[in-house]
């Protein structure tokens, strides 16, 4: 018997962000339907290496488990564009990170967000925080919200991308994914 699971997956992009971005939510709504998204922030890249990236969260109901869920997201990240390995240097077209597949018991969440990690990664934390705010941490029975609040002062300098500059996101289609670069 297979249940809805509510997938909580990481985008970014820092190679042409807004195609890159739109292509990836064409092929997520295209395999999930409707999908919820967060604000869209621009950050510097963590290890100073390439340019500025595009990150944002986004939900959406699935039947997959965590492993098919990862292995769906490598295949929308190659059809848009993801190059692995040596040549990428820097460059990542589209990368799609599950952080928490929520299930009901008795599977119940699972998740891939270590507490020192998360901390120092706003442009994830800012992002789920606005989705998933009362969340509690099993680490530290914070909130992401909690979380969000105390690490922002000295967390990664987050700005949010203007609504002009975004591609039509949040317009789902169904069908099969297609090749978006």
């Amino acid at each position: 018997m297979s249940f809805k699971r509510r997938a909580y997956v990481g985008i970014g992009s820092n190679v042409a962000r807004a195609s890159s971005l739109a292509c990836g939510l064409r092929s997520l709504g295209q395999q999930f339907g409707e999908l919820e998204l967060s604000t869209v922030y621009e950050s510097a890249p963590v290890d100073g290496v390439g340019e500025a990236y595009w990150n944002l969260v986004v939900a959406f109901d699935t039947v997959l488990n965590y492993s098919q869920l990862r292995a769906q997201l490598k295949t929308i990240e190659d059809l848009c564009g993801r190059t692995r390995g040596a040549d990428a240097a820097g460059a990542v077209a589209l990368d799609l990170d599950v952080l928490m597949l929520r299930a009901p018991p008795p599977d119940g969440d699972q998740f891939d967000l270590p507490l020192a990690a998360l901390e120092r990664a706003s442009y994830v934390l800012a992002p789920l925080a606005e989705l998933l705010p009362g969340w509690r941490h099993p680490a530290c029975d914070a909130t992401l919200a909690e979380l969000w609040q105390a690490a922002a002062p000295g967390a990664l300098s987050l700005h949010v991308v203007a609504p002009n500059e975004l591609p039509p996101l949040a317009q789902p289609l169904r069908g099969d994914p297609v090749a978006c670069s």
